[in-house]
């Protein structure tokens, strides 16, 4: 057992001067391959993700500047332990680590999650703290065991290796981390809206129920629908413009990163900017849907809810898109 041991050892040793130049990788990289698979590819980062989610719920309902400063200190830890591994597989791969879902979605949801800090710090909301740890949660959650083949390392498809998976591939991840912080934060506003109307109903009862003659009881406790957006509460208005910020962000970048680019590539990579494969028609098909959320909001009363379930049936149609069409419906996107 020894003997064989050392004559492994030496063919460790020797089959790097075999190799053709850039061939075998650089011991740098072996070195970093080690340390990220005995780190286990970082995923057990959720669990800095999932106290941090508690903290900044706590604090947001509660407004206590110390937990808020605790769930942004707990924020930084888990986004520079993501980004740390990050780093390690783009060294040990030679490339942008976004070329397979594992490494789509661990990049999609550090985008997202930086980008939802640096807006918490500017603006301090609290929900975009809120969605930042909900998504980093989630992401490395499924990343880490849910994705078949638990993000080992694997060879590149040959079509990917084009300077659009820079930026094509980074635009579009980057649109679907805003557009699932976004949902987190439609799920936070519906819950919000849905207990002030409980709550204004049930005062509405009461004090229908002890109105004098001359001030007739609201029937069945109902508020009155014509007063749209200017009955809620403050911060839930807040919440909205918080929602927006990320919804416009998203809409752009779908729109360039994802039709437009995406059409180049294909054009490039197949000789037809749009044929109709699943991958396509979906991404249209989740862009369609943002595209009627910025326009109902023009014409309804209730501004907020419409956007709110518009963004979460967006969300649903772009994670149908990258999952469920990635592996279970056959195209020329199979591959991602």
């Amino acid at each position: 057992m020894h003997r064989v041991q050392a004559a492994l050892d030496r063919l460790s040793q020797r089959l790097p001067s075999l190799a053709a130049p850039g061939v075998y990788p650089r011991e740098s990289q072996r070195r970093a391959e080690l340390r990220y698979y005995r780190f286990g590819k970082f995923a057990w980062g959720w669990t800095i993700y999932f106290l941090g989610a508690l903290l900044s719920l706590w604090a947001a309902l509660t407004r206590w500047r110390a937990l808020w400063l605790a769930a942004v200190v707990l924020l930084i830890a888990a986004l520079g332990l993501h980004a740390y591994g990050l780093a390690l597989r783009w060294h040990i791969v030679g490339r942008v680590p976004v070329a397979n879902m594992f490494e789509s979605l661990v990049a999609a949801a550090w985008i997202g999650i930086a980008f939802a800090l640096l807006v918490e710090l500017v603006y301090r909301v609290r929900i975009f703290l809120l969605a930042a740890h909900v998504t980093g949660f989630c992401a490395l959650l499924v990343a880490g065991y849910v994705i078949p083949g638990g993000g080992s390392i694997t060879a590149m498809m040959g079509i990917l290796d084009n300077i659009m998976l820079r930026i094509h591939t980074v635009l579009i991840i980057a649109a679907y981390s805003l557009i699932f912080l976004a949902a987190v934060i439609a799920v936070v506003y519906l819950a919000g809206y849905y207990w002030h109307r409980l709550r204004a109903g049930a005062a509405a009862r009461v004090e229908g129920a002890s109105g004098s003659a001359d001030r007739p009881p609201i029937l069945a406790g109902a508020l009155p629908d014509d007063t749209g957006d200017r009955a809620l509460p403050l911060w839930l208005h807040q919440v909205d413009w918080s929602h927006l910020i990320l919804l416009n962000m998203a809409f752009v970048l779908l729109f360039v990163g994802g039709i437009v680019l995406g059409a180049v590539w294909a054009d490039y990579s197949w000789g037809r900017p749009w044929g109709w494969d699943p991958k396509e028609t979906f991404a249209l098909n989740t862009w369609i849907i943002y595209a009627i959320l910025i326009h109902v909001r023009l014409v309804v009363k209730r501004k907020g809810l419409w956007t709110a379930w518009l963004s979460i049936a967006g969300c649903a149609t772009m994670l149908f898109n990258w999952f469920a069409v990635n592996y279970y419906i056959v195209g020329l996107h199979s591959y991602a």
